[in-house]
């Protein structure tokens, strides 16, 4: 994989995670309303990585820190108003956390974010992002949200 297709990549990872982070606070809400109760943390983080990886038929490249997997690691900056007073890891990447709270994320190997700040080239970003909201645009449409 080439630095320009990791660019990419990494653009829709953060795309992804930003839902991904609003799938674990609706599947967190639906917990406490004793629908899954039983389901663990551990569960709850599987549903989200290596099980969608499954789903997406691409278990063999992502959705686990295993060698030769491509690694997507974030850290979240907890000295952060809406994160500091979080008392667990948990609660901090359930319920407290947004993509603007990620201070380092690396994809594929390659690191993408650094400090809070996208690495991309301004004519660069504008491009990854016309070409993450043209992919979501078709997405919607092909899901039946939008015409």
């Amino acid at each position: 994989m080439s630095f320009a297709n990791t660019k990419n990549f990494g653009l829709a990872i953060l795309h992804l995670y930003s839902r991904h982070i609003q799938f674990l606070k609706i599947v967190d809400f639906v917990r406490k309303c004793n629908t899954l109760k039983n389901a663990s943390f551990l569960e709850m983080t599987r549903w989200a990585t290596i099980n969608n990886a499954y789903a997406l038929g691409l278990a063999d490249r992502i959705g686990s820190l295993t060698p030769g997997k491509q690694a997507d690691i974030i850290t979240i900056r907890t000295s952060d108003l809406n994160t500091m007073l979080a008392n667990n890891p948990r609660e901090i990447a359930v319920l407290h956390s947004y993509p603007s709270n990620m201070a380092t994320v690396f994809v594929a190997g390659q690191k993408v974010k650094e400090a809070g700040r996208l690495l991309f080239a301004p004519d660069e970003l504008a491009e990854l992002k016309q070409k993450l909201m043209d992919s979501n645009h078709r997405t919607m449409r092909e899901a039946g949200l939008v015409e």
